[in-house]
């Protein structure tokens, strides 16, 4: 893995956060490069990076392989999947989310002053997924 990130395992170049897992385990984490040129922050396992569209595609393929194998439905509930989904009065589907029609506001509109969110909590657990906490809805679905 090293030899294969060794051109971005540098000071001066943007780089690389690896992790690999295996039967529910990590069994390999490591940071090639840096997380911040100017302020020489290199990447670690624990890096945090802000995901935004380009996750997108990959969770969409990803809801509609499941659909397609029958393991979910994108006529499901959110809660059904994620059964901490805060908003319990109004009914948000999967396809309301593939779709951008869930009522949802942008994260990137909530951030504030120095990147600070007012309205959302986003945190990286364990290196392993994404939780979003007190999203407000913008408009209902019907």
């Amino acid at each position: 893995m090293d030899r294969l990130f060794a051109q971005w395992n540098r000071a001066d170049s943007p780089g690389w956060s690896v992790a690999v897992g295996w039967n529910d385990a990590v069994v390999y984490e490591r940071g090639y490069g840096m997380a911040n040129l100017e302020l020489g922050v290199p990447i670690g396992p624990a890096s945090v990076f802000e995901a935004a569209s380009i996750s997108k595609v990959f969770t969409a393929m990803s809801i509609l392989l499941l659909a397609q194998q029958g393991c979910l439905s994108i006529d499901d509930e959110v809660r059904k999947h994620i059964p901490e989904w805060s908003d319990a009065q109004h009914r948000v589907t999967l396809h309301h989310l593939l779709s951008h029609t869930g009522g949802l506001r942008d994260v990137f509109l909530l951030a504030g002053p120095r990147g600070r969110r007012d309205g959302i909590h986003a945190a990286l657990g364990g290196g392993w997924g994404l939780r979003f906490q007190r999203v407000r809805q913008r408009s209902v679905p019907r």
